[in-house]
């Protein structure tokens, strides 16, 4: 742990030693060729609520003023292209202290003919679109039934009575009225 702390902006880049051969190839013309340097880094950031998270930078978001790292076991050790891994993201006015741990890893290849977050750990996988949309549609039933399931004018403890018997019926009917005859 080198200690630095505060801002990790291009104006530091050129106090990070060993990677400004990276920073001065990645300083050439594109709106993001300022902060691609700052993948892989991995920090330890303090939020305004007192947590602490540790992680490498995954991505850095200027419209949505975000931050996402990579945290948890996995985070250190080698990542493989299927390895699952858990990702906090914190919106940058929430921080109060970033403190950079170890500098990112200049790529392996100089190009970046393919983009500069081409060499980004773990790789962005393509998502299926039906797959969301199945998941999409299978959400919105399951509210559906649970809205189904709602009585209008019903007290808190009447709906908690009724949510609890409908767990354990297949079907409930309620009817208006219960004369002695269907006793």
């Amino acid at each position: 742990m080198d200690g630095r702390r505060g801002s990790t902006g291009p104006a530091n880049a050129s106090s990070r030693g060993s990677n400004s051969a990276y920073q001065s190839q990645a300083s050439g013309p594109g709106p993001l060729a300022s902060i691609d340097w700052v993948i892989g880094t991995r920090v330890k950031i303090t939020t305004i609520l007192d947590d602490t998270v540790e992680g490498n930078i995954f991505s850095y978001d200027t419209a949505a003023n975000c931050v996402s790292l990579i945290t948890g076991p996995n985070s250190t050790s080698t990542l493989s292209k299927t390895a699952p891994v858990n990702v906090r993201i914190l919106k940058i006015p929430f921080l109060k202290d970033v403190v950079v741990i170890s500098p990112s890893k200049p790529p392996q290849n100089a190009s970046t003919s393919k983009g500069p977050f081409s060499a980004a750990e773990p790789q962005i996988r393509s998502l299926s679109l039906r797959a969301i949309r199945d998941r999409e549609l299978g959400a919105l039933r399951a509210e559906s039934e649970k809205l189904q399931g709602h009585g209008v004018g019903v007290t808190a403890e009447g709906q908690d009575i009724f949510n609890a018997l409908s767990k354990t019926y297949v079907k409930i009917a309620v009817s208006p009225t219960i004369g002695s005859e269907k006793i």
